[in-house]
C-alpha cells in the first residue's frame, strides 16, 4: 500500500487520462496490471517466505556470493533514485502549501537556482529531506510506526478530494462519462498494452526483491492473501480515487495545455 498512495502514482494515473485514454479504459488498465503484478510478486516471494531470506541472500542461488552484490546495488540504486523523486515531488506539494499561505516566499532568493531548482523550492526540498532524516533516526521501526497513522490519513485526504471532485463536477456521471479519444478494439488495443506495461515497470525492481518483504510472512496463505489485499484491491480504489481528481478537474475547469502560462484555469464551456 506505501508503493500506491504516493504523488508519482498518482501523476502515473492522471498522465494516463492527459493521454486521451477514458476514465473507465484508465480504471480496466490499472486493474489488469495490479492482477499480473500480484501474479508476479506472489511467485517471486515465495521462495521469501519459504527460506525467510531477503533479495540479496537470494540472487546468491544464480549470481554467486560475490556476483550477487552487483544486482543488490543496482537495486540499492534505483531505490535511491525513487526516494529523490518521491522527495522532490513531496517538497513541491510543501512549496506550494507555503507559497499559498505567503505570496512572497516565491520570490526569495530572486533568479538564484542550483540545477534549475528556485531558493524556495531549495528550501522546501531540504525541509522535506529533514523530516525524512528525522523519522529514520529513531530506527527502521519508526518508520513501520509512521505509516500506521500516515498510511490512513493519504486516504482521508484523497477522500476529501473526491468528494471535492464530484462535487465541483457534478456527480460522478459527467467523470465517468468522459470519451477518450481511441475509440474501438484496433484504436485502443495499444495504447492499452503500452498503459499496462508502464504500471508493471513501475513495480519491476520490487518484483525482484519482494522477498525482503515475504520473509517475514508465517506461511504461503499470508503472503498470498496479503499480498492480494494490498495491491489489486487498494490500487483500484487509489486508482478511482486518482481518476476521479483528475478527470473532475478537468470537467469542472476544462484541459489546460500549459500550466506554466496559465495561472487559474479557464473555465469549462
Amino acid at each position: 500500500m506505501g508503493c500506491i498512495h504516493n504523488i508519482p502514482t498518482y501523476a502515473t494515473v492522471g498522465g494516463l487520462i492527459a493521454a486521451g485514454l477514458s476514465p473507465w479504459q484508465v480504471l480496466a488498465i490499472i486493474i489488469t496490471a495490479s492482477l499480473v503484478l500480484y501474479g508476479a510478486l506472489t511467485l517471486n516471494g515465495h521462495a521469501g517466505a519459504k527460506y525467510g531470506i531477503p533479495f540479496p541472500v537470494l540472487v546468491r542461488s544464480s549470481f554467486g556470493i560475490y556476483g550477487a552484490m552487483v544486482p543488490a546495488m543496482l537495486r540499492g540504486f534505483v531505490a535511491i533514485m525513487w526516494l529523490g523523486i518521491q522527495a522532490f515531488a513531496g517538497s513541491t506539494a510543501i512549496n506550494i502549501l507555503i507559497l499559498n499561505l505567503w505570496s512572497g516566499w516565491g520570490k526569495i532568493g530572486g533568479s538564484w537556482n542550483f540545477i534549475g531548482l528556485h531558493l524556495s523550492g531549495m528550501l522546501s526540498f531540504l525541509f522535506f529531506w529533514a523530516i525524512h532524516l528525522l523519522v529514520l533516526h529513531h530506527g527502521m521501526d519508526s518508520i513501520k510506526k509512521f505509516e500506521v497513522w500516515a498510511g490512513p490519513l493519504v486516504y482521508l485526504v484523497f477522500g476529501g478530494m473526491v468528494i471535492w471532485a464530484i462535487h465541483a463536477a457534478g456527480g460522478l456521471g459527467p467523470i465517468y462519462s468522459q470519451p477518450g479519444k481511441f475509440h474501438g478494439f484496433s484504436e485502443s488495443f495499444w495504447p492499452f498494452v503500452g498503459g499496462v506495461t508502464g504500471i508493471i515497470g513501475i513495480w519491476a525492481t520490487l518484483i525482484l526483491n519482494i522477498p525482503d518483504f515475504t520473509r517475514f510472512a508465517k506461511s504461503q496463505k499470508d503472503q498470498f492473501r496479503g499480498q492480494f489485499f494490498g495491491l489489486p484491491g487498494t490500487f483500484a480504489l487509489f486508482a478511482f480515487a486518482s481518476i476521479t481528481v483528475t478527470s473532475g478537474s478537468q470537467v469542472a475547469f476544462g484541459k489546460q495545455a500549459d500550466l506554466g502560462r496559465c495561472r487559474y484555469p479557464r473555465p469549462f464551456q
